[in-house]
C-alpha cells in the first residue's frame, strides 16, 4: 500500500506545472474505506480516464505506463479499486477503495 500511494503522489507532483497542493484523505462509512489523492495538477481529460492504468500507457514524456498498472494490481490483492475523477476546479482525485466486510 504504500507504493501505491508513493505512486499516485508522486504522479500527482509531476502534473503540477505550477505549485499546489496534495491533499491525502482518509474517510470510512458502513460499506468502505476510501484513501483520497487530490492533486491540483492539469487534470486527466476525461477521454483519458478509462485508459489510465493500462499497460504502457501513459501521459508523461518519460513515463513507461507501468506505475498505475502496478498499483492497481497491489489493490487488487487487498481487495480495493482505484476510481479516479476530475476535480471542479483543477487537477484530479484518485480514490482508493476498500470495501468492509
Amino acid at each position: 500500500m504504500k507504493q501505491v500511494i508513493l505512486n499516485l503522489v508522486k504522479n500527482g507532483i509531476e502534473a503540477m506545472d505550477q505549485p499546489g497542493t496534495i491533499v491525502i484523505r482518509l474517510e470510512a462509512n458502513h460499506e468502505s474505506v476510501i484513501i483520497r489523492v487530490i492533486d491540483e495538477g492539469g487534470g486527466i481529460p476525461s477521454d483519458l480516464i478509462n485508459k489510465i492504468g493500462e499497460p504502457f500507457f501513459t501521459t508523461k514524456q518519460s513515463g513507461t505506463g507501468l506505475g498505475l498498472m502496478i498499483s492497481k494490481q497491489i489493490l487488487a490483492q487487498h481487495n480495493a479499486i482505484l476510481d479516479i475523477t476530475q476535480n471542479k476546479d483543477r487537477g484530479s482525485t484518485f480514490h482508493i477503495i476498500f470495501p468492509v466486510k
